[in-house]
């Protein structure tokens, strides 16, 4: 993990050496036990009334199940401000089941708990609930509606659409950013009959319970030229019902290596199909490269296949400023990036590897305490680089002897020094 100065382009990559050590799973949970846990926390601490400045009606957001997963018209979201699980927790909305994006989810979570003391009971002063979510637009809205809900994680260009059609309303303005993430990368798993992504044109094509998935891959075969109907099915059907013909393909919108794609094996005649990259597709899309050390299963060396990905982010709901919430989520930003900048041993995902936390979000407010967080981490490492140039300075001139130093003189001289053989440093 590295910080530098903040981009444009807000999708940059960062390639920072390995990370830390595995470690073992986040408190031995499993995605269901945690959904229990979460479903649990809703019947017995959910308080009878509001907390400070905002309604206490309970809005409840609905996955979308149309053909095209397009939110209402003329929706208006409030959001429930009760408190599901105690003051010290917030709720982080991840991806679907077994996605790179809920793992990742789960790390943030253990990432934050890490070297945190506990209470007489085992308690955390700050606990992060991650919560399985059906993707996409869907991540947004429960953030912008269910209670407990402080936090999601999407694909950026889908929350730009959301923002430019203003399907949402002013509910939008609630929406800022904590730092990017990953790239998360379209894969198509196809069946034996099918050889190119144009074979797929009038097929059944199936995206397995990620309404995220299915709206920006929709959109892509749109742009290629090809039109498919869409189901929904798990991994283990999906791949016998492609057995048998009656799916042409199984598409996946998650950060590479995702799990679930161990279902399909080469050698049953699966393969993963190659999405041409083009300059129409460059304003929303970045062209990325699967290999043999992604999918064994899918993928014989030393062949490769190019596909295309979207930027994905954290994205916080912005709380008023001087709300328990708010200082609640302020918390989170200070251990989350931290801990995130320093490579903690919770930080295991190779996609961890892939985020610049100082990248910008063109047209993107970031939460007000990661900027914060960001000028102070710059100003240390703006103090870090003058006493490491200076330490060189002073090696390189032999400017310090046992007799008086003019300190004044000496500094300005380190000063043009530092301009003549560190340009790089401080433009």
């Amino acid at each position: 993990m590295v910080i530098a100065r903040p981009t444009t382009t807000g999708t940059r990559l960062c390639a920072p050496s390995p990370l830390s050590r595995w470690v073992g799973t986040l408190l031995n949970l499993t995605i269901p036990t945690a959904m229990v846990a979460f479903l649990a926390s809703v019947a017995l601490t959910l308080p009878a009334q509001a907390q400070e400045g905002h309604s206490a009606g309970p809005i409840r957001s609905q996955p979308n199940s149309g053909a095209n997963s397009a939110p209402a018209k003329s929706v208006r979201l409030v959001k429930d401000t009760r408190s599901l699980s105690g003051q010290n927790t917030i709720g982080l909305v991840g991806g679907p089941p077994n996605s790179t994006e809920s793992l990742i989810a789960f790390q943030i979570s253990a990432l934050v708990a890490e070297g945190q003391e506990t209470g007489p009971n085992g308690e955390l002063s700050l606990r992060v609930l991650p919560v399985v979510g059906s993707g996409g637009v869907q991540n947004i809205r429960d953030m912008l509606t269910l209670p407990g809900v402080d936090m999601a994680i999407a694909p950026v260009s889908l929350v730009d659409q959301i923002e430019s059609s203003g399907d949402l309303g002013d509910a939008m303005r609630k929406v800022t950013f904590i730092a990017p993430l990953h790239v998360e990368e379209v894969q198509i798993v196809a069946g034996p009959q099918i050889r190119d992504i144009k074979d797929l044109d009038g097929k059944a094509v199936n995206v397995a319970g990620d309404d995220g998935a299915k709206e920006v891959i929709r959109d892509l075969l749109s742009a290629l030229g090809v039109q498919v109907t869409w189901t929904s099915v798990d991994h283990s059907a999906g791949a016998e019902q492609m057995k048998r013909g009656e799916l042409a393909a199984t598409a996946v919108l998650s950060g590479k290596p995702v799990n679930v794609l161990s279902e399909y094996k080469r050698d049953s005649g699966f393969r993963l199909l190659s999405l041409p990259f083009s300059k129409s597709l460059s304003e929303r899309y970045l062209p990325v490269t699967l290999t043999h050390a992604d999918y064994p299963d899918l993928i014989a060396p030393p062949e490769t296949i190019e596909t295309v990905a979207v930027g994905s982010a954290l994205f916080a709901y912005d709380w008023p400023a001087r709300s328990a919430r708010s200082r609640l989520l302020s918390d989170f930003v200070q251990s989350f990036l931290s801990k995130a900048a320093d490579g903690a041993p919770s930080i295991r995902h190779p996609k961890w590897q892939e985020i610049n936390l100082a990248a910008n979000l063109p047209g993107w407010r970031r939460f007000p305490a990661a900027e914060r967080w960001l000028e102070q981490r710059r100003s240390e490492q703006d103090k870090t680089a003058a006493k490491r140039d200076f330490e060189q300075f002073l090696n390189a001139t032999g400017s310090v002897s046992p007799g008086h130093i003019d300190r004044d003189k000496l500094f300005r001289d380190f000063l043009k020094w530092r301009t003549t053989n560190a340009p790089d440093a401080h433009p």
